[in-house]
């Protein structure tokens, strides 16, 4: 869900749990985990390669209309995958 709050760790939204489930996940994170918040500064890391845009990390809320924005004014056609999933339900 789109306007889910995002505030807990390693989540798209706080309605998502996360299970550790192998040895070395265990000895990773910390059994708390899922009250664990995110970090003041969290980062979402973009790269744009000929015609693919490569994204890794959760963006923080606003952060997809902002690349939106900067994208459609570079002159690339955008759509969230909401917006598609909408064009397809109508």
């Amino acid at each position: 869900m789109a306007d889910a709050e995002q505030t807990l760790t390693l989540r798209g939204s706080d309605n998502q749990r996360v299970f550790l489930l192998s040895d070395l996940a265990r000895r990773r994170y910390p059994e708390d985990l899922d009250r664990h918040r995110w970090p003041s500064q969290r980062k979402l890391d973009v790269m744009l390669d000929e015609n693919t845009l490569w994204m890794a990390g959760i963006p923080a809320p606003g952060d997809m209309e902002r690349l939106k924005v900067s994208l459609q004014s570079l002159g690339y056609s955008c759509s969230t995958s909401a917006e598609i999933e909408g064009r397809i339900r109508a």
